[in-house]
This record gives C-alpha cells, structure tokens and sequence, in this order.
C-alpha cells in the first residue's frame, strides 16, 4: 500500500512536471530574427538560402532541371528550423522577385541589406553599376579570381565549397596574395541574421 501511494505521488509529480514544461512552451514566444541568410556546404552546387517572415527562399546556382533536387533536400535540412519558425515550405526565388525584403535579377540576389552576385561562369564576370557585398564564387567559373575581383569589386569573395579542390585552393592562393578580402564555405557555412531590416536596393552604393 504504501508502495503504491509512493508511485501515486511520483507519477502527479512527473505529471505536473510535464505541464509545467508545455506551459512555459506556450507562454514564452522565441523571437527570430525577420531575415536569415545561409549558404550551406554543398559539392553539388551553390544554394543562398533566405528566411524572410514565414518563407524560405533559394536561389541556386543548379540548373532548372534539378532544382527539385536542391529544394527537396533543403527541406528535409531545414525541417525542424522551418517548424520552429512556422514555414510550411520551402521555394525557389523567382527571377525578377523585388520587394521590401527581397530581390533578385539574374545572379543578383538582395536579401537582410546586403547583395550576393553568384559567379557559376565566367560570362558573370562583369561590372554591376554598383559595389556588390559578396561575390560567390561557384562551380563553373573558370577563370582569373584577381580579374574577376576587380571587375565585379564585391568587398569580399566567397570560395564555394562546390569548387574543384585545387581550384579552390590555387584562387584562395592568389586572393590573398593579392591581399583581397575572401572566406572559403569549406571552412564552414555561411551565416547572416539581421533583427532590423535594411532596403536591399543598391542605389546608395552605386558606383560613381
């Protein structure tokens, strides 16, 4: 009997627990950032991924056929960041896509105040008519990474983890000798989280 009153009072106890628990869940709303920018590591292909309010956008340097390919394995990366964040999907960026938040002609993709030019063949090479962030440099260019860095004039180069390993070793090489600002996404993934949103147009960093 008293054996029993003993399990009685541990099992109220561990219920009581458990509610306790849902009831904190339910109270305390985590706050996420309004915009979130990745750049996972891939050896297929180069994939921004954008987190804006309740939807997660791609823009991928694939091409179109196997664009299902990336957002599908996107979705099954990102399930339990997108439950946590209330996003049911996951979308590809469409060209031409402008908003508040949000924008992308071409290669150009604006996203949390900032502006990537993804580099996936040497025709990207090229000036932009404004001062790019980031330059991304992907499977498919071939080219001199000194050349394009002064032709596009990004503030910094980011290698792509898709790159053939001695390229990228021999353009990570060559940017720093040339003292040019880059990161290699093999070192790790590329991450941005912005709390305050800032216009992604590019007008205030135009070139002269």
């Amino acid at each position: 009997m008293w054996l029993h009153r003993r399990r009685m009072v541990w099992g109220l106890a561990m219920a009581m627990t458990v509610l306790c628990a849902v009831g904190v869940t339910l109270v305390v709303e985590e706050n996420w950032p309004e915009c979130e920018v990745y750049i996972p590591r891939s050896s297929t292909e180069t994939t921004v991924v954008v987190k804006s309010g309740d939807r997660l956008l791609l823009a991928t340097s694939a091409r179109q056929p196997m664009e299902g390919d990336v957002i599908d394995r996107c979705a099954r990366r990102y399930g339990v960041y997108m439950m946590r964040r209330g996003i049911d999907g996951v979308e590809m960026m469409p060209e031409g896509m402008s908003g508040d938040r949000i924008a992308r002609k071409g290669n150009v993709i604006f996203a949390g105040g900032r502006s990537f030019v993804l580099i996936s063949a040497n025709a990207h090479v090229a000036d932009y008519n404004f001062r790019p962030d980031y330059a991304v440099v992907c499977r498919g260019f071939m080219g001199d990474i000194c050349e394009m860095a002064g032709v596009v004039g990004a503030d910094s180069v980011l290698l792509s983890s898709d790159l053939n390993k001695m390229r990228h070793d021999r353009y990570a090489g060559e940017l720093a000798g040339a003292s040019v600002p880059y990161r290699s996404l093999r070192d790790g993934p590329w991450v941005m989280r912005c709390l305050l949103y800032t216009s992604p147009s590019p007008r205030d960093r135009t070139r002269s």
